[in-house]
């Protein structure tokens, strides 16, 4: 990691503990795992761009929802992906996959 990834890893870390009102997060660690919630991630994120004199969209905290991937991405590092650190979703399961089958089969007999 180099410098601007690691000062910025610390700029996050102090602006989670501050609003989370907890210390020694984990840097792997979810956000919603330590009890972030919407308003949170508003306040943190008034706290990053306030710190940081710039813009950041509301939308990284979602898709950066750890400390490490949220600093790579503000930092602009190589994992500044929009995967990197997103919540996986689950596969849709067997019933959810019979369902759209049915809404599919439907729309197409109506065109027929």
């Amino acid at each position: 990691m180099h410098e601007v990834e690691s000062a910025m890893l610390g700029i996050v870390r102090d602006a989670w503990e501050k609003r989370l009102g907890k210390r020694g997060l984990g840097v792997e660690v979810n956000f919603f795992d330590f009890g972030g919630t919407s308003r949170i991630i508003a306040e943190v994120r008034a706290d990053l761009m306030a710190g940081l004199g710039r813009e950041i969209p509301l939308v990284a905290f979602y898709r950066h929802q750890n400390i490490r991937a949220l600093a790579r991405h503000l930092a602009g590092g190589a994992d500044a992906s929009p995967e990197a650190g997103r919540a996986r979703r689950p596969a849709p399961g067997g019933r959810q996959r019979a369902l759209r089958g049915a809404a599919r089969a439907r729309r197409t007999e109506g065109e027929a």
